[in-house]
């Protein structure tokens, strides 16, 4: 009977509709499962996935709020850091963490109470709107680390004088002797007593495989630090591992070298007979030679620079920068601050520095591009204002439009004023300048008003591993905060940290550390312990780079490492490397309830204002907390 049933023929137009209708079905819930997929794959609130898709379609985000989920871990892990200025130390030195305070201004008031937990529903009434928000609301904390192991900055200035008081220009070189106070001093106290230098501003090349860096050196006749009589710029350049590269060569980008140039070198030292001394083998006739043909070979030397000045921007150096030598007042560039320039055509980095002009006694904002030679200096002015007495601590940036052409050399962003924001966009042509962004644009009074934050760093875009945001750019920097008459000095200057949001031309501050001193013991100004006492100050300079190494797929914690330099009391220089930034920056949009975009409306003015109050009074409590542990000795 079972071998009857199983014998039995079913028809053949059965079984083949069976066996389709079967594979329809198969091929349903497959489509089905894709849709499913594609549709999660697409959705602006599953943050982890549209960040994929549209990071790997090279296409930018949605909002800034994704940023925090981007997975890169894989493009990161491919990556070459031969070029980069990552060092085996930077890498496997010790950090310490740090607990840094930071405080944001674009904050969404009903996202805001509905992600805070720890608030009742009460509560949530009570707090509707952005007047009653406290600095707690408005407050972020998280960890940076840093390196304890701080790298100084040095140069040698006895070297440098010599070769001043050698210069072809006499009376440039007589000016610094002053035979009433240095007649019966040695070197050494000269230059401990009349010469100071700090501030130096590095960027990395990885065109040429070094920093090169800006300081500024002073002189001056009397042992007032904070009063010289002439500035210069020192240009140096270092290795990775901050070891000065003496003889360093980068030719200029705007002049042909001809091929000539090494035969004419040599036909220098055939007529100086650089080498004839060098086929002597004992030592006392060696040393006769040399002393007998000292005289042409530096002559032969001093050709030979000559020559290659014309070509090459030399470090160690001095920036030229013209101005006259017998002016009244403060001469010569002052406080010099870089940005780096990138382009289709290579990096370039651009020098701004104010100066006293002496025709019309104003000073004004100039930049030098070092590594031109041909009009290399540009005098800024805004457009339709006349010339204030004093412009000085614009902050440079750049934006896409500063590639340039043929005729132009592009343009160059600077951020004008921070406490209300700003924004200059400058021809490197010609040095005009219009404003295209202000308060006006806000339609607020004085409620975001603040003197006392000017330039420290440059600005610089967040690392590039990073997908960009739709319609939005986002840059970094660390300007400083300048109390006056606080509990520990009458000048108190310390680092902050902004990031700083443009969306289709509006430009905002999205968050403000006020303080970023990392519990540092700061040199005093008498240069005789870290006490408070007339000037207490530590200032930044530049960041050096911000190189993203490496990131967590799980976590999304990226492994990036930024380098930035400080000086203390106006004379010591050194270089911070921070671990951590990225992470810090990006926290943000974990913690906080940021709207996507900065809306201008009704409330701006108010959040503003409260936002700046909460800057001003973590930095003020600051001041006491750092003269509370370093009085003044009695």
């Amino acid at each position: 009977m079972m071998r009857r049933l199983l014998n039995i023929n079913i028809p053949r137009n059965l079984v083949r509709s069976l066996t389709m209708k079967n594979s329809v079905y198969k091929l349903s819930i497959f489509v089905l499962l894709i849709t499913t997929f594609i549709i999660i794959a697409t959705r602006s609130d599953t943050s982890k996935y549209v960040v994929t898709n549209y990071f790997n379609s090279n296409e930018s985000l949605p909002t800034k709020n994704d940023l925090p989920n981007v997975d890169v871990s894989k493009q990161l892990r491919f990556q070459k850091l031969n070029k980069s200025p990552i060092t085996e130390k930077v890498l496997h030195q010790y950090y310490e963490n740090f607990d840094v305070e930071g405080v944001v201004t674009n904050l969404d008031l009903s996202k805001h109470y509905s992600k805070d937990h720890k608030r009742g529903k009460q509560q949530q009434q009570e707090h509707k709107s952005y007047q009653d928000l406290s600095c707690n609301d408005l407050g972020y904390h998280a960890n940076i680390g840093y390196s304890t192991d701080l790298i100084p900055i040095e140069d040698n200035l006895l070297k440098l004088r010599r070769q001043l008081l050698k210069n072809e220009n006499k009376d440039y070189a007589n000016f610094f002797r002053h035979e009433e106070s240095e007649k019966n001093w040695s070197e050494e106290e000269i230059i401990e007593k009349h010469w100071s230098r700090f501030g130096p501003a590095p960027v990395w090349l990885e065109s040429e495989q070094c920093f090169v860096s800006y300081s500024r050196v002073m002189y001056r006749h009397t042992d007032q630090k904070n009063q010289p009589l002439v500035s210069l710029i020192r240009a140096q350049a270092f290795d990775k591992e901050w070891n000065e590269i003496v003889g360093k060569r980068i030719p200029y980008s705007d002049v042909i070298i001809p091929s000539d140039v090494t035969k004419e070198l040599e036909m220098l030292g055939d007529q100086f007979q650089e080498h004839a001394c060098d086929k002597l083998k004992d030592s006392s006739e060696y040393e006769q030679c040399i002393t007998k043909h000292n005289k042409s070979l530096l002559e032969n030397k001093r050709r030979k620079e000559k020559i290659l000045n014309r070509y090459f921007q030399s470090y160690p150096s001095l920036i030229e920068v013209p101005f006259n030598i017998k002016a009244e007042g403060c001469k010569g560039p002052e406080d010099p601050h870089v940005v780096l320039k990138k382009t289709s055509k290579g990096e370039e980095p651009v020098i701004i520095f104010n100066m006293l002009d002496d025709t019309d006694k104003k000073r004004k904002m100039y930049a030098i591009m070092p590594h031109r030679k041909v009009d290399p200096i540009v005098t800024f002015r805004i457009n339709g204002q006349e010339p204030k007495k004093v412009e000085k601590n614009w902050t440079p940036f750049f934006n896409d439009d500063s590639e340039g052409s043929g005729l132009s050399r592009g343009t160059i962003h600077f951020i004008y004023s921070f406490k209300p924001l700003e924004i200059l966009k400058c021809s490197l042509t010609d040095g005009l300048c219009d404003i295209v962004f202000d308060k006006k644009f806000l339609d607020i009074g004085r409620e975001d008003d603040f003197q006392d934050i000017h330039g420290g760093t440059q600005f610089i875009p967040l690392p590039n591993i990073l997908p960009e945001v739709q319609d939005q750019k986002m840059w970094l920097g660390l300007p400083k905060i300048h109390l006056k008459d606080t509990a520990c000095s009458y000048h108190y200057y310390r680092p902050m940290v902004m990031l700083m949001i443009e969306d289709k031309g509006i430009y905002h501050i999205e968050m403000t550390v006020p303080i970023l001193d990392f519990g540092l013991d700061v040199t005093s100004w008498d240069m005789k312990g870290t006490y408070c006492f007339f000037n207490q100050i530590l200032s930044p300079h530049s960041i050096a780079y911000w190189e993203v190494i490496s990131q967590d797929p799980q976590t999304k914690e990226y492994e990036d490492y930024m380098a930035i330099t400080m000086s203390e009391a106006d004379a010591l220089s050194k270089v911070m490397v921070i671990k951590g930034m990225l992470n810090y920056i990006l926290g943000i949009y974990k913690e906080k309830a940021l709207k996507p975009t900065f809306e201008v409306n009704g409330d701006t003015g108010t959040i503003l204002k409260k936002s700046l109050g909460c800057v001003v009074d973590i930095a003020k409590k600051n001041s006491k907390q750092y003269n509370d542990k370093h009085p003044r000795p009695s």
